[in-house]
């Protein structure tokens, strides 16, 4: 795992990115605001967790799945939150698919 500084990069970059794909078409809807407001808090939340995890520089098997259990906490509140109105549109599911992508393709953070 890398150190806390790296993961925090990284956690700005996922919002960085989701950003970028939400603004793609010059626009960022009310929706596609919550959700990105909605993983930032959540990223937040990890990243303190990771922060405590690292302090004694090992991260036990209990640290490592409370980290995964907020990581699918991440995810299934921003789709929660895209279904809140009861209609997941195309840029909001364009976002989930990101986040799921980015989630699979970074399992180190």
């Amino acid at each position: 795992m890398a150190d806390g500084t790296q993961d925090e990069s990284k956690l700005q970059n996922v919002l960085t990115e989701l950003f970028l794909k939400a603004y793609e078409d010059g626009i960022i809807t009310n929706d596609e605001h919550a959700i990105l407001d909605q993983v930032k808090l959540d990223a937040q939340k990890y990243a303190e967790e990771l922060q405590i995890a690292l302090e004694d520089h090992v991260i036990t098997p209990d640290e490592k799945n409370k980290l995964l259990k907020l990581k699918k906490d991440l995810l299934q509140n921003a789709y929660e939150k895209s279904r809140e109105d009861n209609v997941i549109s195309k840029d909001e599911k364009a976002l989930i698919s990101l986040l799921i992508k980015i989630l699979v393709q970074n399992e180190d953070i």
